[in-house]
């Protein structure tokens, strides 16, 4: 941390924070992420329903594909964050937050946490960040920082067991094999060119990961 001139408002200095002490970040984001009535704040930021789940996924993050800075207090609390999964061959990041505690200085903190992330990857050349609809401190900042506007997500759930039930019901759809990437896989790329996973993570995925893929067949033939 830093503090500033006399008489000016002391701001810390967000720095980088290393693979193995993400893990340490995942009840923050969680907390942070969350308004009063328990709606998301930013969508991308959202990995799980508790803090475990949002901590074992952080846990998880291989070191080269994500990176996280933490702006801390004078006694190493931890006073805002902001994230990215980075995906270098596309030259693109897929930003999560910023957060920082609520203060008079919460917005402030919060433009600092993003301009230490855009500096901080000179090698990225799109930057995407996922506001709530219902956030409007948090769609202000970006659009403060020359963010556009592309489109609105919205996040939707089904009980699983429901969802489990659909898919047994049609014969055409199934469970991703192994065996089958050779034939599905190239749609895949047809469909979804920019995608954010490799193949390799597909392929990982399909053989027993913690991500379910599903296939549909017509005619012996992978179509969707």
């Amino acid at each position: 941390t830093a503090t500033s001139a006399a008489g000016t408002t002391w701001m810390p200095v967000p720095a980088a924070v290393p693979p193995d002490e993400w893990p340490a970040l995942g009840a923050f984001i969680f907390r942070s992420n969350r308004t009063a009535d328990g709606r998301v704040r930013c969508l991308h930021g959202d990995q799980g329903d508790d803090e475990p789940m949002h901590v074992a996924e952080l846990a998880e993050l291989p070191a080269g594909e994500a990176g996280f800075w933490r702006a801390s207090g004078s006694r190493g609390e931890t006073l805002g964050v902001i994230g990215c999964a980075i995906n270098g061959a596309q030259r693109r990041a897929w930003i999560r937050g910023p957060w920082a505690v609520p203060g008079p200085s919460s917005a402030s903190l919060e433009a600092a946490l993003l301009n230490t992330l855009e500096r901080a990857l000179p090698e990225i050349d799109r930057l995407d960040a996922f506001p709530s609809e219902d956030d409007g401190a948090l769609a202000a900042l970006y659009g403060g920082a020359g963010y556009r506007r592309m489109g609105v997500h919205r996040v939707m759930q089904r009980a699983l067991g429901d969802a489990v039930a659909a898919t047994a019901a049609d014969a055409r759809i199934r469970p991703a094999q192994p065996d089958d990437l050779g034939q599905w896989l190239p749609l895949h790329h047809d469909l979804f060119p920019r995608s954010y996973l490799s193949d390799d993570e597909i392929a990982a995925a399909v053989s027993g990961g913690p991500s379910l893929v599903l296939t549909a067949w017509l005619d012996g033939r992978p179509a969707g």
